[in-house]
């Protein structure tokens, strides 16, 4: 299952592990379909390495997650990929789109960007 995440530079598209993380994409599906990340800015941006986004007050205190909890505060990040994490309260969360490797867990991923995807490249090259 893929997402588009349209931005004002350009469409980003993620396909869901919803067989490897099937509550974190269920969460993440439920919060697109009720609008909850509309206008949501992209509040933490590294050129070349790292976009956060997913908290619609743009206070970078994360935002709402359906369940609460999601799978504990520790998170990893790895090249290419969408992953959500809680705030310092439980039942916030924010999404971080890693453009660079890290030291990581495959397990831990969410959703993979689409390495084909032309306007994402160009996205990341205007940030």
């Amino acid at each position: 299952m893929s997402v588009v995440i349209e931005t004002t530079v350009g469409d980003i598209t993620v396909d869901l592990f919803s067989s490897d993380r099937p509550r974190a994409c269920l969460n993440f599906l439920k919060l697109c379909k009720i609008k909850y990340y509309n206008f949501s800015l992209f509040h933490t941006i590294s050129r070349g390495f790292i976009a956060q986004t997913g908290d619609p007050s743009g206070s970078r205190s994360g935002g709402e997650s359906i369940y609460g909890v999601l799978d504990g505060p520790k998170k990893r990040f790895f090249e290419g990929y969408v992953n959500k994490f809680p705030g310092t309260d439980t039942t916030e969360e924010s999404s971080k789109i890693v453009y660079k490797p890290g030291k990581s867990d495959m397990k831990k991923a969410q959703a993979e960007l689409k390495e084909d995807n032309e306007d994402m490249k160009k996205s990341q090259e205007k940030l």
